[in-house]
């Protein structure tokens, strides 16, 4: 699909402690994932999935509304991505932040790339069961459609669970480390409020 939306993210300040979400730093969680109770029930929560090295950073007042899962290092994120749907039915929108890299999203101590899309594109694919047919999945990582190769791979997300798919071409997070948190790479028009959490923020 070719880019068709720029996407002032939401998280506008989900470096508030001033770290730009680039190379992995490694994860820290628990033997589950940590889920915080729905604000409130159905896809008009917002779903945030959380790297486990990042999470500490993120204020919880930035998270005000959300529905928050914080992933665990310790297992298979594609798994705990389909788990944390299932639990929530028909979201709308999904944010995942994390590190990441051109054509690659590092969560949790693990790599997510092309070659994690083909050889998982079952398990992937079955994402969008759960998924509101108009759902949005936007990606905070750095740099992660820098190059075509980064392109091809958040396109490749959006064939396989029909939601539309943002991603940064830039560093992503603290202004102060070069950062930002406008997504200008989508393969379709991206309807999630942009100012979801500015309030609690500013």
């Amino acid at each position: 699909m070719p880019a068709t939306a720029t996407t002032t993210a939401s998280l506008a300040r989900v470096a508030g402690k001033q770290q730009a979400f680039g190379a992995a730093h490694g994860g820290d969680g628990g033997d589950h994932p940590s889920t915080s109770p729905p604000a409130k029930p159905g896809p008009e929560a917002d779903l945030v999935l959380l790297s486990p090295e990042i999470a500490a950073a993120v204020p919880q007042d930035e998270l005000a509304g959300a529905q928050v899962v914080v992933l665990d290092a310790g297992q298979d994120v594609i798994g705990q991505v389909g788990s944390a749907l299932r639990a929530n039915p028909g979201t709308a929108v999904v944010r995942l932040i994390s590190h990441g890299e051109p054509g690659s999203l590092l969560v949790a101590g693990q790599r997510i790339n092309r070659d994690t899309l083909q050889s998982r594109a079952l398990d992937i694919a079955g994402w969008r069961q759960h998924l509101d047919p108009a759902a949005e999945i936007l990606l905070y990582g750095c740099s992660v459609a820098a190059t075509p190769e980064g392109r091809s791979f958040v396109d490749a997300i959006a064939a396989l669970t029909g939601a539309e798919v943002a991603a940064s071409s830039n560093p992503t997070g603290s202004a102060a480390k070069g950062g930002d948190l406008t997504l200008d790479y989508a393969t379709g028009p991206i309807a999630a409020i942009t100012d979801r959490f500015v309030q609690a923020w500013d």
